[in-house]
């Protein structure tokens, strides 16, 4: 893989057996100091060539095999290696979700996510907005004073300043809560300025005890990779300690990104096991 980085932007150019590692790449080098953009120009060229019906399988096997997907029916077809996933989902973030875990397996060239997200209930703009602006609030991650929030017929739309693309993702993803269904973020730049740790004061006050018990709660329940597990969770000043047992190590590592991603938390015990008794 080469990088090249000219004014801020990142051009990634090489190849990669898988799609979600090339996302990954990509990802990776949003977190970079400095980096305005990603150019992302790596092949995905399999190793070895897979039919599309055993691609097809295996696909479907992932999806069923992961906690945050295998509740609702995903349709799986797949033609010269580029899959498209449909069927319906009750979460933004869920949609997302199953397409990453399909962008695991090997073989895939390209995906077409066009899994439909439909609401048994009907969520006011009022009500997403609160949500959005809560877990913004609550993500040590995204600087919620300089993003503003509006939504209009269910649609998210983020306006303002983040520092990173790494970011401007995170605030993206805090968005794609119940009820949603889309978030615009066009007008969201990175600017090296809003990096500025002081445009954060106070984000990080000490919380109270029931505050930070509240905030990592909230995070599992909008989280479709924990939000099935009753996962305990014990607060002593600023140390989160999670208990409970739960079926896969992909959500042992969501739980404990969830905590360690809340403002106000500065360490984080994660004893859940895995895999469930008796299985």
């Amino acid at each position: 893989m080469t990088v090249q980085v000219t004014d801020g932007i990142v051009t990634l150019t090489g190849t990669t057996d898988n799609l979600l590692d090339r996302e990954r790449a990509e990802r990776r080098a949003s977190l970079e100091k400095g980096v305005r953009a990603v150019v992302n120009r790596i092949d995905v060229e399999p190793a070895t060539t897979v039919s599309d019906n055993e691609l097809q399988q295996d696909i479907e096997t992932a999806l069923k095999s992961n906690t945050a997907t295998d509740v609702h029916e995903t349709v799986v077809s797949v033609d010269n290696g580029t899959t498209q996933l449909t069927g319906m989902t009750d979460s933004l973030a869920e949609k997302r979700f199953a397409g990453d875990v399909a962008k695991g397996v090997r073989g895939i060239r390209a995906m077409d996510n066009a899994i439909t997200v439909q609401y048994k209930t009907r969520r006011t703009n009022s009500e997403i907005s609160a949500d959005v602006k809560g877990k913004l609030r609550r993500d040590a991650l995204a600087d919620n004073g300089l993003i503003d929030v509006k939504v209009a017929d269910s649609v998210v739309t983020l306006s303002g300043t983040v520092g990173s693309l790494a970011e401007k993702d995170c605030t993206v993803l805090d968005a794609c809560i119940t009820g949603v269904k889309k978030v615009d973020s066009p007008g969201l730049p990175v600017e090296r300025w809003a990096r500025d740790e002081d445009m954060r004061a106070g984000k990080c006050v000490e919380k109270t005890v029931a505050e930070l018990f509240r905030a990592v709660e909230d995070a599992f329940l909008f989280d479709p990779r924990t939000n099935s597990f009753n996962i305990r969770t014990e607060v002593s000043g600023d140390t989160v300690t999670l208990r409970r047992t739960v079926n896969s190590l992909a959500a042992k590592r969501a739980a404990a990104a969830d905590a360690r991603s809340t403002a106000g938390v500065r360490e984080e015990k994660n004893f859940p096991t895995w895999p469930l008794a008796g299985t």
